[in-house]
């Protein structure tokens, strides 16, 4: 009976996180369930997304060509300027995409990548996603890349280059994703078989270290939100994957809290931090009785208001965020460097007292 009611806590996890992405993205495992009706069908007129202005300028919309496209968080059309046969400005339109990631595709060199180049050119220009927004960048270049693509078969030139194939960007395993792996496979078995203190200080270095500051991997709702609405783009999710089970599915089988407490960076971070001192500050069970009871109040208040379709921006401000410093919202990084101080004197304060994705799994380990 007990696993019974867990299968259906899942259920209820897994249908609310649904419900918020449905109302931020209209989206679910990357089919989009509300299109709008210019772009229900899966052809594209030449009027449906090329304008031209009265100096000759041919400008390129990326909304129909790129709706399959998504960034970090939704999708991220460009207009393509088109001058004399050859790229002259990329701009960005409004998009759902998370603003400090997408922001990374604004630095200098980037997309002057394409300009000066003739069509059948930049088309097949290679360029590399920028470190630390990878998806947003990476959509970047898929929507220049599908723009361009409909702008050559508008004008009958795809020959030129062949037949042009839907954009997509190689992925090959690397060095990071293979560390991240490892680190992450340890902190999944290793706890089982191993309780050392000097093993624990390694797995907890490990974590902060690989999976947060080089990977910029751990479980967040804007994680699990992005998963529901996008699906699985490519084989590199497999990481993050393996965090959510270990989230979602090892208390199923008795280990609760084993990501929180074995993998999540930030939570190792704190950890690390509060063996800086031994000096604690007491809290009486009355207020860890109403603080648990705030963190709980918070994540169910944030929730509805999401359910509402808005307020979603509060999920890319989550401290986890501050380890992809790059590109980390300034309200991330400061909720990170306060709770880091504080974890000295409290041990870790954030996950115990406000985080509401901590709510969330220890809601999603209810029998």
């Amino acid at each position: 009976m007990k696993k019974l009611n867990h299968i259906l806590v899942l259920l209820t996890c897994l249908l609310m996180l649904a419900a918020v992405a449905l109302r931020r993205d209209g989206r679910f495992l990357g089919k989009d369930l509300a299109p709008a009706a210019s772009q229900t069908d899966g052809t594209a007129s030449e009027s449906d997304f090329l304008t031209r202005l009265e100096d000759g300028t041919e400008v390129i919309d990326t909304t129909g060509p790129g709706r399959e496209i998504n960034g970090f968080s939704g999708p991220t059309p460009l207009l393509i300027h088109v001058r004399d046969g050859k790229v002259a400005l990329l701009e960005a339109l409004p998009n759902q995409d998370t603003p400090e990631f997408f922001s990374a595709t604004l630095e200098e060199g980037f997309r002057e990548q394409w300009y000066g180049k003739v069509v059948v050119e930049a088309v097949q220009t290679p360029v590399k996603p920028v470190t630390g927004a990878t998806y947003s960048s990476t959509a970047f270049i898929q929507n220049v890349q599908a723009g361009l693509a409909a702008y050559l078969k508008a004008s009958g030139e795809s020959e030129a280059i062949g037949d042009i194939a839907p954009p997509q960007i190689p992925w090959r395993p690397s060095l990071k994703f293979v560390c991240g792996m490892l680190v992450a496979l340890a902190a999944a078995v290793a706890p089982f078989f191993l309780r050392n203190k000097w093993w624990r200080m390694l797995q907890l270095s490990l974590n902060v270290a690989v999976l947060g500051c080089w990977c910029g991997v751990f479980v967040s709702h804007a994680l699990m939100v992005k998963f529901l609405s996008q699906g699985m783009q490519d084989w590199s999710a497999v990481l993050p994957l393996l965090l959510l089970a270990m989230a979602f599915i090892y208390p199923f089988f008795g280990r609760k809290s084993h990501y929180c407490m074995q993998v999540c960076p930030f939570g190792s971070l704190q950890e690390l931090a509060g063996k800086c001192s031994r000096k604690k500050l007491r809290i009486s069970p009355q207020w860890l009785k109403r603080l648990e009871g705030f963190r709980q109040g918070l994540w169910a208040m944030l929730m509805l208001v999401m359910w509402c379709g808005t307020g979603f921006a509060w999920m890319d401000n989550e401290p986890f965020a501050a380890f992809l410093f790059r590109t980390a919202p300034p309200v991330a990084l400061a909720l990170a460097a306060v709770f880091t101080a504080l974890s000295v004197f409290v041990p870790r304060p954030y996950c115990r007292f406000v985080c509401p994705t901590g709510s969330l799994l220890k809601f999603a380990e209810e029998e």
